[in-house]
């Protein structure tokens, strides 16, 4: 049997029965009248496969005539609109401006109902979604899921949501080569045209005469981002201000990441941009095992100079961006990983030699780190992004300065108790479910 665990959900004055086919606690604690047995709690001399663990446990979880309410101003009723179950086996990317899916599923853009999923467009506060409906969606081992688009992203089901692959929305838009792009709700990072989006870091100077080159700010997400690096009297960009609500509502990604100081360099240093934000709804449930991950993209390190002189300082990291999760019940797996890091700030440059690039925020518990400055004198070291129980730091001060860190971002489970088997960074937060009658 698969290692699992569920989270029940309690909603307004209702109180479920606890009964058996819940998940064993430590030591194979089990409510009075129930016993351990292969990891369920069950009736003495019952069987407790996954099966009757599920379905036993679903069947009072809900009141008979109640319905979930989804969170962001999602239509319940949106779910009966769709009947056909939808299986992910393969590389699939999802357009939330748009509607158009492809790949591993084909949809063509706009709203209404096609091929089995409805897409529709709302507002909720100062978010814009793009609204994915299903009837039941199963992501398979091995199949990644990516996004493009501006919207923030909310999968609904009226059945069962399956995440055994990949969820990929983080900033730097999965592995291409522009770093300053944000995960959809997400905002870019600074360009040599365009500041920051989002709660976006500020941009790092260069001196108006002399070497010195400040470092960029980190984006914010939760919390504030790292501050960019002095370079002698020049100062650095203020990280990005803490503007992602615990609870994901409204639902909005991190910022994008300051700029560093250009000096005359003819590369200019980019901020990684933010993870973007993601809603996953269900009327029955939610099982993990794979990975859901919105680190923000790692700031660009510090450039030589045209000609071999002033050369640039490092740019701030994106922060990480929002995952919520809301159902009636929960399972994560030991193998779940769902994570929204901070991505590092990069390193500071000199006349003949590249500062690091920052790392993008991982799917793990790990800070992603600064780069390495080859400033002198100060190395100006790029600071590092917030993740699990540690805050984003500031970059180091040089002759070019560090870019700051990304802030983590939020993960939030729709639940009155939250425990996990599974990774989870930052620490999700947790908050009750609203039940309604139908």
């Amino acid at each position: 049997m698969r290692e699992r665990l569920a989270l029940v959900i309690v909603a307004g004055c209702y109180d479920p029965t606890i009964h058996a086919g819940i998940p064993c606690g430590t030591n194979e604690a089990c409510p009075t009248g129930l016993m351990c047995i292969q990891g369920v709690c069950n009736q003495p001399g019952g069987s407790g496969s996954d099966a009757a663990a599920d379905s036993a446990l679903l069947a009072d979880t809900l009141p008979t005539g109640m319905h979930v309410v989804p969170s962001n101003g999602v239509d319940w009723t949106l779910a009966g609109q769709v009947s056909e179950p939808i299986t992910l086996a393969s590389a699939t990317q999802f357009d939330t401006d748009s509607g158009a899916i492809t790949g591993g599923l084909t949809r063509m853009p706009g709203t209404g109902v096609m091929a089995g999923v409805g897409y529709y467009q709302i507002s909720s506060g100062s978010a814009e979604l793009g609204v994915f409906v299903f009837e039941d969606l199963d992501v398979t081992s091995g199949a990644v899921v990516t996004f493009t688009g501006g919207r923030s992203a909310v999968f609904y089901a009226g059945a069962g949501i399956a995440i055994d692959g990949t969820i990929d929305l983080s900033g730097g838009c999965s592995g291409h080569s522009d770093i300053t792009c944000a995960g959809p709700g997400g905002g870019s990072g600074a360009t040599a045209s365009a500041g920051a989006g989002g709660c976006a870091g500020n941009n790092g100077a260069s001196a108006t005469s002399g070497d010195d080159d400040s470092g960029g700010g980190g984006a914010g997400g939760t919390a504030v981002g790292g501050g960019g690096g002095v370079a002698g009297s020049t100062v650095g960009g203020t990280g990005g201000p803490g503007c992602i609500p615990a609870e994901l509502v409204p639902l909005v990604g991190g910022g994008g990441g300051g700029a560093g100081g250009p000096g005359s360099s003819p590369i200019f240093p980019e901020g990684g941009g933010g993870g973007g934000a993601l809603q996953l709804t269900s009327q029955t449930q939610i099982d993990v095992s794979g990975v859901i991950t919105s680190g923000g993209a790692g700031g660009r390190g510090g450039q030589a100079g045209a000609n071999g002189m002033n050369s640039s300082a490092g740019a701030g990291g994106g922060a990480g961006g929002g995952v919520m999760l809301e159902a009636p019940v929960i399972t994560l797996a030991t193998t779940a990983i769902i994570a929204a890091n901070g991505g590092g700030g990069g390193g500071g440059g000199n006349s003949s030699n590249v500062g690091g690039d920052g790392k993008s925020g991982a799917a793990s518990s790990a800070a992603a780190m600064g780069g390495a400055g080859v400033a002198s004198p100060g190395p100006g070291n790029g600071g590092n992004g917030g993740a699990l129980g540690v805050a984003a730091t500031g970059g180091g001060n040089g002759t070019n300065a560090g870019g700051g860190g990304g802030a983590a971002g939020a993960i939030c489970v729709r639940s009155s108790t939250i425990s996990t088997a599974g990774t989870l960074s930052p620490a999700a937060t947790p908050a009750p479910i609203v039940i309604a009658p139908n």
